[in-house]
């Protein structure tokens, strides 16, 4: 989204009057005359640099007058100002912090969710998505407890901002549209804006252009209405009537109206001057990109959407605004019919997606499992704690009877204390060792889990909450649902396979088995499941009898044959070899599916970790040659039964 800074008022007025407006303000009487001149010039100079300089001048007499109401907003337009030019989100932090005391003990719920907001933008900008929502969840239940319509409107709009962030489209539409019930009892026109801002996008990005044209309209009444008869505010808002007017350009397109769609696109261009947020130079280009892709003008496409990704690149606005740029730009060289350009940009896009996409899902599991423990660290903390207060307590008590009373028996008290002192230890070595294999196996739950449970999760819901699905869509979805059941039950299984491993626990059924024989029913099994893999196999052993866990060694086997989760869409040659050496039975497997680089992901790299640490269970030797001469090779030795 492209969102302009959250402000109460959006004021912007001429230097020469603001110099004279400071003038008359430093020669009025330290009174809230003054502090109200002195906020207002704050406010007019919120685009400007002495913005910050306004607001500590404005914050220093408000404390001299000790005025909290205006504290509070001296403090957060400090907040706005870090918000807006520096991304420090230690210092919004800080001053949120300073406001909420003062403005809840005052009942200044505006100001005080103003700054929620800000807070949790500013955690939503550094992607830090769980921990925004679940403040969002406390600015809400805030807002319910104080009966604050606005203050519960901004906890719905910052959910739908971290939901769009985390692509989950559907519950960012229904925070949006729970926000929008409450437009009829919302007064501030900043929050109007926000709330038809997100439909707009929203509406747009889906290509609903009925309900698109529906907000626009109403967006546009409510700007207009809140500033008429107002000459102040007919110059307030130059941005936000941009934005609308871009949204018509969009709308025109969509539904095919070309020649509104041009009358548009010269009125807004006139409208683009120094006094428009820069990055809405993007949704302008955007627009215009897409209007002369309709009239099949490839060029002058592609020079708009080059625009773009300047400006871009420039405000560095949102790697998502990136990627849609980027496939925009590769759809208008497809039409054109300049295909390989149009792969390159494709597979760029692609590229940035999947990267966005992991390093999102990753940094939510880690907030998630942060926010998961931070109570439970503190609970724990505070009863050990108490157990370390009331056992030293005891220690100290003893320690003073003993030392009164029975003097001759210090050193055997000293070595009490030593005991102690060393079972405490051990005890810490205990838990940080238990901690780090919790740690290390939480660690093994990857992206990749995510990946199939999110499928699951999504058709199951489609499945039971959508009853406009056909017959067919239902089978198609019910099967979907069932293979992205069966790998996440392979992942989970792998995870505990590797976890037994790793922690030495696995449970072995040995036994006596001749490895020619065992070699050639891990071949049959794999040529029985599937016709994708054709198999050239040599074996250059005479019977010999191993002590092994059968069915896991056929397994590991197998694995390096034929996967699937490493599908081909060809036949694939696999040359499966085996030789009897001195000690040891000699393996390699070339151009297995495991080594191939279009299969690499967390899910391969789990099952040659598995692999390795069955072989070396048993003392073998598990290596991978990537650049070997006859191709990628596995290679792992077995050793020979003892005589």
């Amino acid at each position: 989204m492209l969102l302009l800074p959250v402000c109460t008022i959006h004021a912007q007025t001429d230097q020469r009057v603001i110099d004279s407006l400071q003038q008359v303000a430093y020669s009025l009487p330290h009174d809230t005359t003054r502090l109200f001149l002195l906020k207002n010039i704050t406010i007019s100079e919120q685009y400007s640099t002495n913005f910050i300089k306004r607001a500590e001048e404005l914050l220093q007499e408000a404390k001299m007058q000790n005025q909290h109401s205006y504290m509070c907003d001296a403090a957060y337009y400090h907040a706005l100002y870090y918000y807006n030019y520096t991304e420090e989100h230690d210092s919004i932090a800080k001053w949120v912090s300073y406001i909420q005391p003062i403005a809840e003990n005052i009942g200044y719920w505006s100001c005080y969710y103003n700054a929620q907001k800000l807070l949790i933008n500013s955690f939503i900008y550094n992607e830090d998505y769980e921990f925004a929502l679940n403040e969002a969840e406390k600015m809400q239940q805030k807002a319910k407890e104080t009966s604050n319509i606005s203050g519960l409107v901004s906890s719905y709009l910052c959910m739908a901002n971290a939901f769009s962030e985390t692509n989950r489209i559907k519950r960012m539409q229904e925070s949006i549209l729970e926000a929008y019930k409450y437009i009829p009892q919302i007064k501030p026109i900043d929050l109007k804006m926000d709330i038809y801002e997100q439909l707009i996008e929203h509406y747009a990005d889906i290509g609903e252009y009925d309900l698109l044209h529906r907000y626009l309209d109403e967006y546009l009444e409510a700007l207009t209405s809140s500033i008429q008869g107002s000459i102040t505010l007919e110059n307030a808002y130059p941005s936000h009537f941009f934005y609308i007017n871009v949204y018509y350009i969009k709308y025109y397109v969509g539904v095919g109206d070309l020649e509104s769609a041009r009358k548009q696109i010269e009125k807004t261009q006139a409208e683009y001057n120094e006094n428009i947020f820069k990055p809405y130079g993007i949704l302008l280009h955007e627009a215009c990109a897409r209007y002369q892709l309709a009239l099949r003008n490839y060029q002058t496409a592609i020079n708009h959407t080059d625009s773009a990704l300047n400006i871009e690149q420039e405000y560095g606005v949102s790697y998502r605004i990136r990627i849609e740029l980027l496939r925009l730009k590769a759809d208008i060289l497809t039409e054109k019919g300049s295909y390989n350009n149009a792969l390159t940009i494709y597979e760029q896009s692609k590229q940035l997606r999947d990267s966005l996409n992991k390093a999102i899902s990753e940094r939510q599991f880690t907030q998630i499992k942060e926010l998961y423990n931070l109570e439970k660290l503190q609970e724990e903390q505070l009863r050990l704690r108490r157990v370390i207060s009331t056992t030293m307590l005891i220690i100290i008590f003893i320690i003073l009877i003993i030392s009164t009373l029975y003097m001759s028996r210090m050193r055997r008290i000293n070595k009490r204390l030593r005991y102690s002192e060393k079972e405490t230890k051990e005890a810490t070595e205990r838990t940080e060792k238990a901690n780090e294999e919790k740690s290390h196996f939480l660690s093994n739950m990857s992206h990749a889990i995510r990946v199939p449970l999110n499928s699951v999760v999504g058709f199951s819901q489609l499945l039971v909450s959508d009853e406009e699905l056909s017959e067919e869509e239902r089978n198609e979805y019910a099967e979907i649902t069932q293979t992205e059941s069966d790998k996440l039950m392979r992942l989970v299984n792998n995870v505990l396979d590797l976890s037994r491993l790793e922690a030495k626990m696995t449970k072995w059924k040995l036994e006596d088995v001749d490895i020619v024989q065992l070699c050639n029913d891990a071949v049959s099994s794999v040529r029985m499941q599937t016709n994708q893999v054709r198999i050239l196999y040599e074996c250059d052993a005479p019977s010999t009898i191993i002590h092994t866990d059968t069915s896991r060694l056929i397994q590991v086997i197998c694995t390096m044959l034929y996967n699937n989760f490493c599908p081909d869409k060809d036949v694939r040659v696999v040359y499966f070899s085996v030789y009897k050496r001195d000690n040891f039975i000699e393996f390699f497997v070339v151009n297995s599916p495991l080594l191939d680089a279009n299969h690499a992901s967390e899910e391969v790299n789990m099952q040659h970790r598995i692999n390795e640490l069955l072989l070396q269970y048993f003392h073998g030797e598990y290596e991978i040659t990537a650049d070997a001469t006859a191709g990628p090779t596995i290679r792992f030795t077995y050793p020979l039964k003892e005589k």
